[in-house]
């Protein structure tokens, strides 16, 4: 699977890193950890930035998807922007948890989308940096799949998180 860099077995339970290169050259360092085993099928999934953020522009349910069409004036003034680079700025010791979402589909638009349930900021400080893909959790199975077949990465970019770890 790209960007897993790691499987890390703990007392506190496992848990897998990511590395997310950003457009600076910088590497920054993410995680999908045991506490999500077990609570439905959780799935990592690496998506393509782009597409992704065009899939959650159609979330019906949110008013934070007026982010996914933004600009980086607009991530920048997110109230939770810094925390997000603080976040990140720790580095592989202690690597930021991955985003968790659905994908889901509109039956009144007849068109799929995507809902950020945690993660928001983390996604668009991402964005604001350049990287071409994130990888995210997204919950049970056929959500998951769908996620991938519209914005997955590769063919490799989705399995999961038990399987993992």
């Amino acid at each position: 699977m790209e960007c897993l860099y790691e499987v890390i077995e703990s007392i506190d339970g496992n848990y897998a890193i990511f590395e997310v290169p950003l457009s600076s050259g910088d590497i920054v360092y993410m995680k999908a950890s045991h506490c999500y085993n077990g609570l439905f099928q959780w799935y990592v999934v690496i998506v393509d930035r782009v597409k992704f953020f065009e899939l959650w522009a159609k979330d019906p349910s949110a008013e934070e998807n007026k982010l996914a069409t933004g600009g980086l004036k607009e991530w920048e003034a997110d109230y939770k922007y810094n925390l997000a680079a603080t976040g990140f700025s720790k580095g592989y010791e202690n690597p930021v948890p991955l985003p968790t979402m659905i994908c889901d589909y509109n039956s009144e638009k007849c068109e799929d989308y995507v809902s950020i349930n945690n993660g928001i900021t983390r996604t668009i400080w991402l964005a604001s940096k350049g990287a071409e893909f994130i990888p995210v959790l997204c919950r049970e199975r056929d959500g998951a799949k769908k996620l991938h077949e519209l914005v997955g990465i590769n063919g490799d970019s989705i399995r999961q998180l038990v399987e993992l770890i």
